[in-house]
């Protein structure tokens, strides 16, 4: 069997594939299809780095099986340009923001190729491209100019909105601000977390002991007034839809072991996500859009109390195996003490959790 040399190989294939267009998807694919989607990455001027192909690698041999299955799969690759990184480079090196970006980006197209993953590169985009942002500009646009109307569960032109005699009375400024009041996208004065050295404003995540990850600047709280989304005022919606589509939600819980819980966790104006925590089942209601309601009830003390009873037990085990090993002890024992002590400080957790629980006590409310 002659040996496998990638310099010759791969690039003597990879030439081949971007030739003849092989993962390209027909514009009206048949039979089957599959579309897998990668989160996009974003371009920065140090190229790819070891986390990008490892979740790449993992979509690629899903489209790879199912396009030997004889299903049309879409499997496109695009970058999430808009950044705080381009807009400092930009200003240090007196470089268009644009020329820095689109450079890092044929960077990152080189290096994805050499990689080898089937892509659809003639789907390729990028959301600093004009033919891209024009759409979710359009989009802010008809929710700028749309209203909820609860009565038809449906968005409606601000145009249609029924505005009060008593409204109208007082002009049209009265009457536009009334509106305003309305529309899915719309201003309001919200604390953020605003950075004067970098002169804008950062996410939590983007923050560090009260300064910002990059560069170190320290952050304050302060009210900014920006743009806002109603994205609950869909909240019923999403909810009938999703009956409508899977006959009942609890279709989205069949097999997770908590087709019983329904009636407990839907309660009203919120959800209260118990024993989900320790389960890992979250995400199978976020997909299921059951976390619909103005707020959500997160257990948060069901994480406290799983990670103090792991620590306690582990102490305790480092303190049994300590002792062991100057006794009798084997490894047999040791291995025993492992999973008992996991055992252990899981049932705990989770009695202390569910008992919280029934006992009606909201352990944490905020609103989202």
């Amino acid at each position: 069997m002659p040996r496998y040399n990638p310099a010759a190989i791969e690039p003597r294939w990879q030439k081949h594939w971007e030739e003849a267009k092989t993962f390209r998807c027909p514009e009206m694919p048949e039979g089957e299809k599959l579309y897998v989607l990668d989160m996009f990455p974003y371009p920065s001027g140090s190229g790819l780095h070891v986390g990008h192909p490892e979740g790449y690698t993992a979509t690629d041999i899903v489209c790879r099986y199912n396009r030997m299955l004889g299903k049309s799969v879409l499997h496109p690759m695009g970058f999430d340009a808009f950044g705080l990184p381009a807009e400092e480079y930009a200003i240090k090196t007196n470089t268009p923001p644009r020329e820095s970006t689109e450079r890092n980006i044929e960077t990152f197209t080189r290096q994805l190729k050499m990689l080898g993953f089937s892509y659809d590169w003639d789907r390729e985009l990028a959301t600093t491209d004009v033919s891209y942002f024009r759409w979710t500009q359009w989009i802010f646009l008809v929710l700028h100019d749309t209203w909820f109307d609860p009565e038809q569960q449906q968005g409606r032109p601000i145009a249609e909105l029924p505005i009060p005699d008593s409204i109208r009375e007082q002009g049209d400024a009265a009457v536009a601000s009334y509106r305003d009041e309305f529309r899915l996208a719309y201003q309001s004065d919200e604390l953020v977390n605003w950075c004067p050295a970098l002169g804008t404003v950062l996410a939590n995540e983007e923050i560090i002991d009260g300064k910002s990850e990059r560069g170190g600047f320290p952050c304050v709280r302060r009210p900014l007034r920006q743009w806002m989304l109603k994205i609950t005022e869909y909240a019923d919606r999403l909810i009938d839809d999703l009956e409508g589509a899977l006959g009942h939600h609890q279709s989205v819980l069949r097999g997770t072991g908590l087709e019983d819980l329904e009636d407990e966790l839907l309660l009203g104006e919120g959800l209260r996500i118990r024993d989900l925590l320790l389960l890992g089942k979250l995400h199978q209601l976020v997909r299921g859009h059951l976390l619909e309601r103005s707020k959500v009830v997160v257990v948060v003390l069901g994480e406290v109390v799983l990670a103090l009873c792991l620590l306690f037990q582990f102490l305790q085990l480092v303190l049994e195996l300590f002792i062991r090993g100057n006794g009798s002890g084997g490894q047999g024992d040791c291995g025993r003490a492992v999973a008992t002590t996991s055992t252990t400080a899981l049932t705990a957790a989770s009695t202390s959790l569910a008992g919280t629980h029934r006992a009606g006590v909201p352990l944490l409310e905020e609103p989202v």
